[in-house]
């Protein structure tokens, strides 16, 4: 047997002030992250881990139907856990009987599949409730039965409202204990009372609310609910494969006889209001069909005839995990404990929060932030807006928190009901969103100016004061600016300072010494190439040793052909570089290519050889990478957006003087008059002494992610604060929450012709290879041929240091 009280783990909670009530020790493994998903999973300490692993090792504990010791000792701890859910309730075997199961919406399935509903049967729910208790309607509307929501601003408004349905049959009233959106406390006890009153049996989903406050069931019994359903993982973090289903005891089996809805339906009852008198009801509202394994007494195989254990373990078909049980037995040990602290605790940081969220407003006074929740509760749901009143999209919020190492969640959090109402979605609304192309889980998060979706900051007992206020800190430097666009100058001519270009996707650049040609797709041979993982680009992001692989082209008139080389520049006993044809003479790409995506777009890629995948393998230490180029005729480069990216040196250095150009990875550095000046820009063209102008098209502020974030340098390692993507989002937040820099620009399509020397692509290439056989023919010397302006005789037009970009902001 195990003492599972030796196995407890220690909050240290103190119930005074903002003390923590935890050591730091306990939670190393979200050190430097402000975790506020308290409502969608607690955080598992060190100590729970460590006490479940010492147990693992002992061993000890087998299969629960096994009638020898280890069997023993699981249903041990298996009876054990049903013991400590009820303490936690303040209830006895008297009042609930616990069924174990997958978790929470694993409860409300056995009650949505066991509940006999029947043809004249109601399912009556709150409007705030989980999509795993909505499913139920479906179950009571197949037997023919009705369903109805109750819409209300106020819990007076709830009980009057429920104190006109009336049940039919078998019905079921369902609620939840705390709202999971907007972290409101539903009045369980009232509303229990009236529904059974009325005739119907009652499920309460305690999901959000476990482990958060100090919930009984004692008292009046027909002011408790019959089911009441739970997940572990929502208090201690772990397991997240197991949950409890708390059904009134009578309701089901061979206590049946002793049912409560018979039993306590006289006002005599000492314990129960005359308010709380119920009517009668079915005795036996749950019958199962299926059986499985552990849940019968006898059966013969060849006959439709079995016996059945007739309790509510019938609803435990198979093997309970009984490992999950003894990892859940040490949370609730520390959880029963402490749960007393937690409560007042939560409160006290939830007030600190609400204030601290509602203080932020713009010079307008406009606030920041909406809130959706209460000033006690321990969830904050909440909308982001601009000073004019535009919403920020919850998608925005979130990953911009992301760069502030902040975990919070956005969406509606399965509760539709909850969400459409703070946010003011009608059902035709919510029906057009999903027309245009919303569904849950994605971030399509703002529709015609409305929210599809909100915020959501929940805290737990590992959050403390300093948490909150870096959180508040992150809402600060994101969100509360005026977004009036700087004074544009009516036009402008930008000095080139540096050009490059990055023949294979994700790899460092070239930076170009003298000029080189352009093709209607941007730079000749930019991002040509990609080193694909499991069929997607690979980026240092990734793979880190990536950064180690420079790609250069070569011209010389000493090689057969142009080739594009990959040199690399680490430490290592390898070949140090590659060699790849760029004319792709000795691959047959059309037989060999595949469809990739980038940004979404379908892009047609070929393998270059086994050969090359082996030395990458060789020098990454990465198998299944492949260097592949792009085959298609289309004029589209493998790109994530655009032809070009034209940066400003102005507006890298206000960022920070550590702050390198290259973590944009640009095409052409400019140098404007003054920061952020290419935000406002309208029009822009390449002029040239020596070449007719350029026009380019599709001026757009380029989204910036975390991949500016890597080092260009070794070892390529993410920068711990996230720089220069975090001061991005604190110097130039945009109006839409979302992180800017840099114009991509494509070449206008009239452009591209002959006459201007702009070719498709693929056409240009042939032209480049052409040009170097026959100088290679007249044996013309490297010097020459790697001249590359003197490409540009070809017809080909080029962009150089001395050519200019006009730009206009008008």
């Amino acid at each position: 047997s195990y003492s599972f009280c030796t196995l407890l783990v220690p909050y240290h909670m103190s119930s005074k002030g903002t003390k923590p009530l935890f050591d730091e020790s306990e939670v190393t493994h979200i050190a430097g992250k402000i975790y506020l998903d308290y409502g969608g999973a607690g955080v598992y300490s060190q100590s729970h881990v460590s006490k479940y692993a010492e147990l693992l090792k002992e061993g000890g504990l087998g299969n629960p139907h096994s009638a020898n010791e280890w069997g023993d000792n699981s249903n041990q701890t298996i009876n054990g856990l049903r013991q400590d859910v009820l303490r936690y309730f303040n209830c006895t075997e008297d009042d609930y009987e616990v069924v174990l199961t997958s978790g929470a919406t694993g409860a409300i399935r056995i009650i949505a599949e066991n509940f006999t509903f029947g043809g004249q049967s109601k399912f009556v729910c709150t409007e705030a409730n989980h999509n795993s208790i909505l499913g139920i309607r479906n179950t009571c509307l197949s037997k023919g039965g009705t369903f109805t929501c109750l819409q209300y601003e106020s819990d007076d408004e709830l009980l009057s409202k429920l104190s006109k349905q009336k049940a039919v049959g078998n019905s079921l009233f369902a609620a939840p204990w705390v709202c999971n959106f907007t972290g409101s406390v539903l009045p369980v006890k009232e509303m229990c009372s009236v529904a059974h009153r009325n005739g119907f049996f009652t499920i309460v989903d305690a999901a959000a609310a476990f482990g958060k406050y100090n919930l009984s069931l004692a008292g009046c019994p027909n002011q408790n609910p019959d089911f009441l359903v739970l997940s572990f993982y929502k208090a201690f973090g772990m397991p997240t494969g197991m949950g409890a289903l708390l059904i009134k005891t009578g309701l089901y089996g061979n206590s049946a006889a002793s049912n409560p809805a018979e039993g306590l339906s006289s006002s005599e009852d000492s314990e129960c209001p005359p308010s709380a008198v119920i009517v009668p009801r079915s005795p036996t509202p749950l019958q199962k069909t299926y059986f499985g394994g552990g849940t019968l007494d006898s059966i013969i195989a060849t006959e439709a005839w079995e016996v059945r254990k007739n309790n509510v373990t019938d609803f435990e078909d198979g093997t309970v995990s009984f490992l999950d049980a003894a990892c859940s037995r040490i949370g609730m040990a520390s959880l029963n404990q402490n749960i007393s602290n937690i409560e007042p605790y939560l409160t006290t940081m939830a007030r600190y929060m609400h204030d601290a969220m509602s203080s932020l407003k713009f010079d307008s006074g406009m606030p920041v932030v909406v809130l959706y929740s209460g000033r006690d509760s321990f969830i904050k749901s909440f909308s982001v807006q601009t000073d004019n009143g535009d919403p920020v999209g919850y998608s925005k919020v979130v990953s911009s928190a992301t760069v502030y190492n902040v975990i919070l969640r956005g969406g509606c959090f399965c509760n539709p009901g909850a969400c459409h109402k703070a946010l003011g979605i009608t059902p035709e609304m919510a029906r057009k969103f999903t027309e245009s192309g919303h569904k849950c889980g994605d971030n399509y998060d703002v529709f015609e100016n409305f929210h599809t979706g909100a915020v959501r900051a929940s805290i737990g007992p590992y959050t403390t004061v300093r948490d909150i206020s870096k959180f508040v800190s992150f809402l600060t430097d994101c969100f509360c600016h005026s977004h009036a666009p700087p004074k544009p100058l009516t036009s402008s001519v930008q000095a080139i300072t540096s050009l490059h270009i990055f023949p294979v996707k994700g790899l460092p650049g070239i930076k170009i010494t003298d000029s080189w040609p352009v093709t209607s797709s941007g730079f000749l041979f930019d991002r040509n190439w990609c080193i694909l993982y499991r069929n997607t680009p690979a980026s240092r992001k990734t793979i880190s040793r990536l950064g180690y692989l420079q790609p250069e082209i070569d011209f010389s008139s000493k090689l057969e052909s142009p080739v594009m080389r990959i040199t690399y520049t680490g430490e290592g006993e390898w070949n140090k570089f590659i060699e790849v044809p760029i004319c792709g003479e000795n691959v047959d790409f059309e037989a060999s290519k595949k469809i990739i995506r980038v940004r979404g777009r379908k892009n047609d890629v070929a393998p270059c050889g086994e050969s090359l995948d082996k030395w990458l393998e060789d020098v990454t230490g990465v198998k299944g990478l492949t260097l592949c180029r792009q085959v298609c005729r289309s004029d589209s480069a493998l790109s994530n957006t655009s032809s070009f990216l034209i940066v400003n040196e102005k507006s890298v250095s206000a960022l920070g003087a550590n702050v390198n150009v290259e973590v944009f990875r640009p095409n052409i550095v400019v140098n404007s008059p003054a920061e952020w000046q290419e935000c406002s820009w309208k029009t822009a063209i390449l002029t040239s002494k020596k070449a007719a102008a350029l026009k380019l098209s599709s001026l757009a502020q380029c989204l910036r992610c975390s991949h500016i974030n890597i080092n260009h340098l070794p070892p390529f390692d993410i920068h711990p604060l996230n720089e220069p993507l975090r001061s991005l989002l604190r110097i130039r937040p945009s109006a839409s929450g979302e992180p800017f820099f840099g114009i991509s620009a494509s070449v206008s399509p009239d452009m591209v012709g002959r006459d201007v020397g702009i070719f498709p692509h693929n056409e240009a290439v042939d032209v480049v290879v052409d040009l170097h056989r026959n100088l290679k023919d007249q044996a013309v010397d490297d010097s020459f041929i790697n001249n590359i302006p003197l490409i540009g005789n070809s017809g080909l037009f080029t962009i150089d240091y001395n050519t200019q970009l006009e730009v206009s902001c008008e």
